[in-house]
């Protein structure tokens, strides 16, 4: 066996090692990939998505009945009023059956906007409508290395850099100039790529998180000690073959 042929069959042996010990790395993209702009239309506020579960009040008055419930619950007595919180959930089509309204198309509305906009329709049959709407079940997915998180979102709008400080930032292994948010349909999903590695990248951790979005931390890949062990039993079955190969040669001259 010749210097090339150990030489080849190593070089081999080690592009196939780097394949397998990275093959946990996930959402990998082209070098080429065009990532979406993160920009102030998707910082603002929260956007309705299917399968969110909606908390809905309707007050009259203008809320009145709402302030009368905080006053007297201040004083501690008893309360008997209107208002009470039910929850529905947005269908996979985007709508949410509500009393009264029935069907209404709500997906990419903020809440204020549905606010708004059930306000008008029950000014047609309440006195000055006042409406609270939350969303209750929203949840964002980190995967940071060999750490993965869910994390349920109690605000309204929680940004980016609120989640990282809520798993205890980037993890050791991790870049952090290689932040993915993924959003939307899998099918054709929003990609957004952070880099907080520096200042000027922190006007992107604004950005606010949707539910069901998937931030992945890019990890480093396996340092060249998890290749080298890896390859050690092929190293050892080279080196034992070469030893028989040199014996035999040796002795059989």
């Amino acid at each position: 066996m010749t210097i090339r042929n150990i030489i080849f069959i190593f070089f081999l042996l080690t592009v196939s090692s780097c394949k397998v010990i990275n093959r946990n790395r996930m959402f990998q993209t082209p070098d080429d990939y065009t990532f979406n702009q993160v920009s102030e239309e998707v910082d603002l506020d929260y956007k309705i998505v299917p399968n969110d579960v909606i908390n809905f009040q309707l007050y009259a008055n203008d809320g009145f009945q709402l302030i009368n419930i905080v006053s007297t619950s201040q004083t501690g007595n008893s309360m008997n009023a209107g208002g009470g919180i039910t929850s529905y959930v947005v269908e996979h089509d985007g709508f949410i059956k509500l009393p009264v309204v029935h069907r209404i198309y709500v997906k990419g509305l903020t809440i204020r906007q549905l606010e708004m906009m059930l306000e008008d329709i029950f000014a047609e049959t309440y006195h000055k409508p006042f409406v609270i709407i939350k969303v209750t079940n929203r949840r964002v997915f980190v995967f940071a290395g060999a750490k993965t998180t869910i994390i349920q979102l109690t605000s309204d709008n929680t940004t980016l850099f609120e989640v990282l400080a809520g798993i205890g930032g980037i993890p050791d292994n991790s870049f952090a100039d290689q932040i993915k948010i993924i959003r939307g349909n899998p099918k054709n999903p929003e990609i957004y790529k952070i880099d907080l590695s520096t200042i000027e990248g922190m006007k992107s951790s604004g950005i606010v998180i949707q539910g069901d979005d998937i931030i992945y931390i890019e990890t480093r890949k396996e340092t060249i000690t998890k290749t080298l062990a890896l390859l050690a039993p092929y190293f050892s079955l080279i080196s034992t073959g070469l030893l028989i190969y040199g014996l035999a040669t040796r002795f059989g001259n």
